[in-house]
């Protein structure tokens, strides 16, 4: 029984694993009261089809300006984002209502500089945007502390560059940050759902 048990965890963790991966490259704009005004150009964006209505996305090497500073926030990560056809040839996205952590801060690519995103961890915010053919937009707000505790209006305007199928093993990536679906950071021995990148991943084995 425990075998067979393992096997249905292992081909799901495969399952998961394997998606349909569209990458973009848009404008971002930031701004945040009086003391932010971003805005970032060629910003990629992968949008990752989990299945046949619901997306996860991740914004690379995100940054804002402030008081003349940069920071350096990271990658964000949405795990679940719905889509809903409008019956006028686009999809409405949204994040699920009422829970929290659904957006994800992690580090950016590049190792040499000082990411914000590990130590901001979760936030709550409804994610809302369009899908539509080659293109896609979303509105993200974001509350996070940086010195001052300031809410973010964040908008992507972004058009397909690219599209393929993508193969992640659970074991890949074993420096990144992972989260239980409710936002909790977890060690590399949890076993379970977590989330990696933005990415729902199925552990197995033994602890």
């Amino acid at each position: 029984m425990k075998k067979v048990l393992l096997f249905i965890l292992m081909h799901a963790c495969v399952m998961l694993a394997v998606a349909q991966t569209d990458v973009y490259s848009g404008k971002l704009t930031v701004k945040g009261g009086l003391v932010i005004n971003t805005t970032m150009n060629d910003v990629p964006l992968s949008l990752t089809k989990v299945s046949d209505d619901v997306y996860s996305l991740e914004i690379k090497n995100f940054s804002i300006s402030l008081a003349d500073s940069e920071f350096n926030v990271g990658n964000i990560n949405i795990p679940e984002l719905k889509a809903t056809a409008n019956g006028e040839g686009f999809d409405l996205l949204s994040t699920p209502s009422g829970e929290e952590n659904n957006i994800l801060l992690s580090a950016g690519d590049d190792p040499n500089v000082e990411w914000l995103g590990p130590d901001l961890g979760g936030a709550q915010g409804t994610v809302t945007g369009k899908l539509s053919g080659e293109n896609i937009e979303l509105a993200i707000p974001l509350t996070v502390k940086i010195g001052i505790r300031v809410t973010l209006d964040i908008k992507y305007y972004g058009v397909k560059v690219s599209s393929g199928i993508s193969t992640v093993t659970a074991e890949d990536d074993v420096n990144t940050p992972e989260y239980t679906p409710s936002g909790q950071r977890v060690t590399s021995s949890y076993r379970g759902i977590v989330i990696r990148n933005g990415k729902k991943y199925v552990k197995v084995g033994e602890k």
